[in-house]
C-alpha cells in the first residue's frame, strides 16, 4: 500500500492519494451544484491532514481556479453563465477586495480585528441562511424589482439573465462581494450567489454558472499570488484535480436536473452548516466544528448524488 502514499516536496509531509482525490471530488460536486468555491471544505481538509495553514490556502485557491475553469465550461455548455453581467461585477469586485483590505490595516491598528471579523462572519452567515430558509415557506422574495427601479442609467440588457436594469446594480453588488472576500478573506461566493438571486433577479442556475466564473478569475489571480510566495503544493492541487474533473460534472448535470428552489435549499444547508461550524470553532471546540463540516459536506454530496443517480439517462447521454 506505500504506493498509494506520497511525499509532498513544497508542504513537507505524506499524504494517502485517494484522500486528496476524495477531497477534490467532493469539493467538484458541490461547486459544480451550488457555484460556491469550496474553500470551507478544502481549506480545513488540508490543514487536518498536516498541511501548514498557508500552504492549505495556497493548495486550494490554486486548485479553485483549475476547477472553476472546469465548471464553467460545462456551465457555459449549457447556456447558464452571463459573461456580460460577470464583468460589470467584475469591476466592482475590484474595488470592493482593496476598500476590505484597507478596513483590515485599519483594524489591525486598533487591535480590534479578531473580535470585529469574527462576529462580522457569524453576522452574515445568519443574514443568509435566513433569507434562504425564510423564502422556503414563503412566496420568492422578489426585492429585485424595487432595486432596479432605483438605480440610475445607463441601462443594460443582459440576454442570458433576460435581466433588464441599470448597469451600476451589478457594481454594486461586485463592491458588496468583494468587499467581505477582502474583509474576511473568503472567496466571496457565499454572498455573490444569494445576492444575483434575490438583488438581481438572475435565475438561480445562471447565477451559479455566473458565480462560477467568478470564483475561477479570483481562483486563478489567488493560486498565482500564493505561488509566487511559494505556498502552493503543485503535486497535492493536480491530484485534487483529478477528483474535481469527476465531481464536477456530476454537480453541473444535478444542478440542470433539479428545481431552483431545491438548489437555493441545498445552498441554504451549506451556509448554515457553515455557520453552526464556526460558532463552534469561536467557542473553543474545534473537534466539533470540523466534524460539522465534513457532516455537512458528505450530506451535502449524498443529496446531490441521489439527484444525479435519479435519472440514469443522464449517464447514458453523457457519460463521465
Amino acid at each position: 500500500m506505500d504506493y498509494l502514499f506520497l511525499h509532498l516536496p513544497y508542504a513537507e509531509i505524506d499524504v494517502f492519494i485517494p484522500t486528496l482525490i476524495f477531497i477534490g471530488f467532493c469539493a467538484g460536486v458541490i461547486s459544480a451544484f451550488l457555484g460556491i468555491g469550496g474553500a470551507w471544505l478544502v481549506t480545513p481538509a488540508l490543514n487536518i491532514l498536516g498541511f501548514p495553514m498557508a500552504y492549505a490556502i495556497g493548495t486550494d485557491i490554486a486548485h479553485v481556479g483549475a476547477k472553476g475553469l472546469l465548471a464553467t465550461a460545462y456551465h457555459s455548455k449549457r447556456k447558464n453563465v452571463d459573461y456580460s453581467l460577470a464583468l460589470f461585477m467584475l469591476a466592482g469586485t475590484v474595488v470592493g477586495v482593496e476598500l476590505g483590505a484597507q478596513a483590515v490595516m485599519l483594524l489591525e491598528s486598533m487591535h480590534q480585528i479578531e473580535s470585529v471579523l469574527r462576529w462580522v462572519y457569524v453576522t452574515l452567515l445568519s443574514l443568509i441562511s435566513a433569507v434562504v430558509f425564510f423564502e422556503k415557506s414563503q412566496k420568492k422574495l422578489d426585492w429585485h424589482k424595487k432595486l432596479q427601479k432605483i438605480f440610475p442609467p445607463p441601462y443594460f440588457h443582459f440576454k442570458i439573465s433576460k435581466i433588464h436594469c441599470s448597469i451600476w446594480l451589478p457594481i454594486l453588488i461586485g463592491v458588496a462581494t468583494g468587499f467581505f472576500a477582502g474583509f474576511l478573506g473568503i472567496g466571496g461566493g457565499l454572498l455573490r450567489l444569494p445576492m444575483l438571486i434575490y438583488c438581481m433577479g438572475c435565475p438561480t442556475l445562471i447565477a451559479v454558472g455566473t458565480d462560477l466564473f467568478e470564483v475561477m478569475l479570483s481562483g486563478f489571480y489567488g493560486g498565482l499570488t500564493y505561488a509566487l510566495k511559494g505556498r502552493v503544493d503543485y503535486l497535492a492541487a493536480a491530484f485534487m484535480f483529478i477528483g474535481a474533473t469527476f465531481g464536477v460534472k456530476i454537480g453541473v448535470l444535478a444542478a440542470c436536473q433539479i428545481q431552483d428552489r431545491k438548489i437555493r435549499n441545498r445552498f441554504g444547508i451549506a451556509v448554515f452548516g457553515c455557520l453552526i461550524s464556526v460558532v463552534f470553532k469561536q467557542l473553543n471546540h474545534p473537534i466539533i466544528s470540523k466534524f460539522l463540516i465534513f457532516s455537512t459536506v458528505l450530506f451535502l454530496v449524498i443529496l446531490i448524488l441521489l439527484v444525479f443517480l435519479k435519472d440514469r439517462e443522464l449517464l447514458k447521454k453523457e457519460p463521465i
